[in-house]
């Protein structure tokens, strides 16, 4: 396990790959992940530190395409990557959006109206507490090394 999780560990995530599906922006896979959220403001990004998973129905946008090519520009400074779902408000993605996260390598993933954002946020929220502990583990290993050879 990596110091930290990308956009890559997540696509490996079983969940993922039954439900969730990448549709552009491969070269971003690396992309570090800190936090996962759920957008519906076109001025989310203005709250975002930088790392998070973005999942959306994209409802702010659902009649104006334009500003939604807008928002994901805006969020492709901080996300780590974004995940829409189709069939809600939005029946499938732009292409314009396609072709923008490619140019961008920002991972832009798809997923189906039937699967729960709460499994995905679930997933995603796992995987960087199992690193988080992994990385404690590991600091604590060390204390421990250092102690006993302070001690020796």
């Amino acid at each position: 396990m990596s110091d930290f999780v990308t956009v890559r560990c997540l696509t490996n995530i079983d969940f993922f790959q039954k439900n969730v599906r990448l549709i552009a922006g491969e070269n971003g896979l690396d992309r570090k992940v800190t936090f996962v959220t759920v957008q519906e403001a076109p001025d989310f990004y203005t709250l975002l530190d930088g790392g998070e998973f973005v999942l959306s129905t994209w409802y702010a946008f659902r009649d104006h395409i334009d500003a939604g090519l807008i928002a994901l520009r805006n969020l492709s400074r901080y996300a780590s990557g974004v995940c829409i779902k189709t069939h809600r408000f939005l029946d499938e993605i732009p292409q314009s959006y396609v072709d923008f996260a490619n140019k961008e390598a920002l991972p832009l993933f798809v997923v189906e109206k039937n699967v729960n954002f709460r499994e995905i946020i679930r997933s995603v929220t796992i995987e960087i507490n199992m690193s988080q502990m992994s990385t404690l583990i590991q600091v604590n290993d060390y204390y421990n090394f250092l102690f006993k050879a302070a001690l020796e």
